[in-house]
């Protein structure tokens, strides 16, 4: 990616224009070696995997960290419901499908 999703920017400059991961990280290298990982482990047949070594998970080729979801949503794995306050997972890679969540419980044994 090489302008800013949201307003079409560069994003080598001001920290407006850093990605979600890179935000949550502050370090944009570390962000890109977590999104080359998740990328790598996409060939998994579909299945998350834990990146080793950090709390993250890589499924569908993005990052995803388990957060406490704000507002109520639906499990785009087991089509549960998420109620605000529960835990789930979210992916931080990628503009595109960032409203996606999966139910903490799918992934519980990870």
């Amino acid at each position: 990616m090489k302008a800013c999703p949201h307003c079409g920017g560069e994003l080598s400059a001001p920290a407006a224009h850093r990605g979600e991961l890179e935000r949550q990280l502050g370090d944009a290298s570390a962000a890109a070696n977590l999104r080359e990982r998740a990328r790598s482990a996409d060939g998994n047949h579909g299945k998350a995997v834990r990146l080793a070594d950090t709390e993250f998970v890589a499924w569908r080729g993005y990052v995803w960290a388990k957060v406490r979801v704000r507002k109520a949503g639906t499990c785009c794995i087991s089509a549960a419901a998420i109620p605000p306050g529960a835990w789930a997972w979210r992916q931080l890679s990628e503009v595109r499908d960032r409203d996606d969540r999966v139910h903490a419980d799918a992934w519980a044994d990870l």
